[in-house]
């Protein structure tokens, strides 16, 4: 498979920002990114469409026309776009919240869009608690499985820049990677690819077990809340996502999440 994902906007996109001014290129770049390597792990090639590294603050603007011509020259088989929602002027925050996943509105244009979107939208909501926009169909350019030539195509909005708590999620680095790797995986499902990365994991009777090991002696999850405020910030005081960041990330990071123990000594 080829997936061509897309980085929405560009550096210097007029308006396209919070109300105290962090872009949402910025956001849609990071999120890409995550995206990216959960797919390329698992040997799924992929196609940078309005970005080119990690650097965010030195993209232009690619027109949508320029984005479908990229996607449909690569001859990729799917599509996503990444995106930040917003409400209103745009210069200050509300309540509008939640995550949505957009395939195009035209039947005509849709393809397998339906069901690539529905699995994106069903991985987004398992994890941080937002509102479930749904699916939502809309006549956008970068939905437009015509123009590409792609089997199936989505755009999705993670969080509202203009709502100060999702705002304030975004800017984290943590959430930018969970909901990355959700859409990835979402994609996954759709493709009928397992992870075997995933975890098997469990937070019944006050054990923490992980692919059959109990890990209660060395993982609390109100300390690693406590410990790292961009966890906290995500996943607040859910147990469970915070036992499954913990195995599957923070162990690799570093991050300790206990007093009785040190995962880098």
């Amino acid at each position: 498979y080829k997936i061509a994902i897309d980085a929405g906007h560009g550096s210097q996109t007029a308006g396209k920002r919070t109300p105290d001014g962090f872009r949402e290129h910025w956001i849609n770049v990071k999120t890409a990114y995550y995206c990216e390597q959960y797919l390329k792990s698992k040997g799924i090639e992929t196609v940078r469409i309005g970005w080119n590294n990690t650097n965010s603050k030195d993209d232009a603007d690619v027109s949508l026309s320029i984005r479908q011509k990229q996607i449909k020259n690569a001859k990729c088989d799917y599509s996503v776009s990444c995106h930040a929602n917003a409400f209103g002027d745009g210069k200050t925050y509300n309540s509008a919240s939640g995550v949505s996943t957009h395939i195009h509105s035209n039947s005509a244009y849709l393809n397998d869009s339906l069901r690539f979107g529905q699995c994106i939208q069903k991985r987004l909501v398992e994890g941080t608690k937002q509102k479930d926009r749904g699916v939502v169909r809309q006549s956008l350019a970068m939905c437009n499985c015509k123009t590409m030539g792609t089997k199936a195509s989505c755009l999705v909005e993670i969080a509202f820049m203009t709502n100060k708590a999702e705002a304030d999620l975004m800017k984290t680095e943590a959430f930018c990677k969970e909901q990355g790797e959700d859409i990835a995986k979402g994609i996954c499902d759709y493709l009928g690819i397992k992870s075997s990365t995933e975890p098997v994991s469990s937070t019944t009777s006050g054990k923490f077990i992980f692919e059959g090991l109990d890990y209660s002696l060395v993982f609390d999850p109100t300390y690693y809340s406590d410990k790292y405020p961009d966890l906290k910030g995500v996943f607040g005081t859910n147990s469970k996502s915070l036992f499954d960041h913990f195995c599957i990330n923070g162990m690799k990071e570093g991050r300790v999440a206990s007093n009785n123990f040190n995962v880098t000594v």
